[in-house]
């Protein structure tokens, strides 16, 4: 079985990438939530402490919606990489996920970014 969120890691001056990949017509169940942003962690600190980050980009393209456990994945993403020193931006937010960022006043909380090319700037 495949999994439902793929993470794609990539580098770019600097900075670390991470883009979801969604598995054509999947179940995101909060474990598959969880996991995915287990292993951006966990790249960004073996990768940070190798390569020393400035910021990480998660492209979140391919989300239409995103549930409380995605939006908690994040927060606690945030908390981690700052204690390595790195800043979290959100690139290509749907309408939607960036319409409940701001009904739940997290779009001030992130930083957050129209196209993947503008967070890497």
């Amino acid at each position: 079985m495949s999994q439902a969120i793929n993470v794609e890691l990539d580098e770019q001056d600097g900075n670390l990438i991470a883009r979801f990949r969604l598995a054509q017509n999947a179940f995101l169940t909060d474990q598959a939530y969880l996991q995915a942003f287990r292993d951006v962690k966990t790249s960004a600190e073996e990768r940070g402490a190798a390569g020393g980050y400035d910021r990480m980009v998660l492209n979140l393209a391919e989300m239409a919606y995103i549930q409380s456990m995605a939006i908690s994945g994040m927060l606690r993403l945030q908390s981690d990489l700052r204690k390595l020193g790195i800043e979290l931006r959100l690139a290509e937010l749907s309408d939607d996920v960036a319409k409940v960022l701001a009904i739940m006043n997290l779009d001030k909380h992130f930083s957050v970014f129209r196209t993947e090319k503008e967070a890497l700037a």
